[in-house]
């Protein structure tokens, strides 16, 4: 699992993770999970291929609302968890 805020940019096409040369495109998502203990949270990412990236929420520049918001309007409710 890559833990940590390595994420560049999400928008409408997906995810950019800098150690990506590419972005991760929404259909290759295979779940998001939301978590959290005391004062941390996190999105748990789990792509097609099995790989798994852990998105600390702090670490983002976006805010969380509307990155649920992008969850929301480009994953299918079955994907999502914890939300």
């Amino acid at each position: 699992m890559i833990r940590g805020g390595i994420v560049l940019r999400l928008d409408m096409h997906g995810v950019y993770w800098r150690d990506f040369g590419a972005v991760v495109p929404w259909h290759d998502i295979a779940r998001v999970k939301f978590g959290s203990l005391g004062e941390e949270s996190w999105y748990e990412v789990s792509l097609a291929d099995q790989r798994t990236f852990r998105m600390d929420v702090s670490a983002l520049s976006i805010d969380s609302e509307r990155l649920s918001n992008l969850f929301a309007n480009y994953l299918p409710a079955a994907k999502q968890e914890g939300f």
